[in-house]
């Protein structure tokens, strides 16, 4: 996170970062406590069953699609009036962090479905296959922002670029551990 915002900073500013951070804030708060929660919970029973021998991967499947299908109005409402919806909670000044609210939308929805699964390579002892994965993620970010700033590009191309990239990224994510909760303990 800390390397995110110097870079961020080097290439577009404080007021860039400011809009960043208050964006991700507002958006990350009531996603973390809610998955937070289904995390925990969710993480104890599929540790349990798969520690008997019992398969997962219905659990796992059942999780992201009930996810998906809960969270989607909420995030499609900040996708089509992100801007509008931070000036009319937080003031006309706070329009360009809806606008940021807006564009990182879809990754902060994937992300939210993700979350609550992120335990399971450590359920199928798949620790090491999830840091790299978790690395590659962080790079890509890194990267993406590396290359806004050199090719010049804005700050709202640069975050489009980090959200479709990293929407596709957990997309994949999702897809390999419903793969890896198939395992059954031997």
């Amino acid at each position: 996170a800390m390397l995110l915002v110097f870079f961020l900073t080097s290439y577009f500013g404080i007021a860039a970062v400011g809009f960043f951070a208050f964006t991700s804030r507002i958006i990350k708060t009531p996603v973390s406590m809610v998955a937070g929660s289904v995390t925990q919970v969710f993480f104890q029973d599929t540790s349990e069953k798969y520690a008997n021998g019992l398969p997962i991967q219905s659990m796992v499947v059942k999780m992201v699609r009930n996810l998906a299908l809960w969270s989607a109005p909420a995030f499609a409402v900040l996708m089509l009036f992100g801007p509008w919806l931070f000036a009319l909670v937080f003031g006309e000044d706070w329009r360009q962090a809806g606008k940021y609210a807006q564009i990182m939308a879809p990754w902060m929805y994937i992300n939210f479905v993700v979350v609550p699964i992120s335990q399971i390579p450590v359920v199928v002892h798949q620790q090491l296959s999830n840091f790299l994965i978790s690395l590659f993620g962080h790079i890509l970010v890194i990267g993406a922002v590396i290359y806004g700033g050199y090719t010049g590009e804005s700050i709202e191309s640069t975050l489009t670029f980090i959200s479709a990239s990293q929407t596709i990224f957990l997309i994949v994510v999702i897809f390999w551990i419903i793969k890896i909760s198939g395992k059954v303990k031997e």
